[in-house]
Formats: C-alpha cells, structure tokens, sequence
C-alpha cells in the first residue's frame, strides 16, 4: 500500500500491483475510529465481479 487518507468515515487507498502501470485506488468504510493498514503494508484486494468501476485516464 502506497498511499492512505483518513475522510472520517471512509478511508482511501492507493495499492501498488504488480503488473499495472498505475497504484489501485480503494475506498473503505471506516469501522475503526481512523485504523488501517501502515503505508508499505501487504494487502490483498478482491470485490464482487458486478462492483469494479473502470475509470478512463
């Protein structure tokens, strides 16, 4: 994980894959008070098929 932005209830996410020229952005709910991931944590990322949103450049 490259990146993180505490919004009070969600928390975004820039992930590094390999592979992609550019980092996954992630939103999710905050359930914890502002805890996440540390920057530079292994994450894994996976959604309903019917949820990614592909967003041109």
């Amino acid at each position: 994980m490259s990146e993180a932005a505490y919004l009070g209830d969600r928390i975004h996410y820039r992930v590094t894959v390999p592979g992609l020229a550019a980092p996954l952005a992630v939103s999710v709910n905050n359930l914890q008070d502002g805890a996440g991931f540390a920057l530079g944590a292994g994450v894994g990322v996976d959604w309903d098929a019917g949820a990614g949103l592909i967003l041109g450049p």
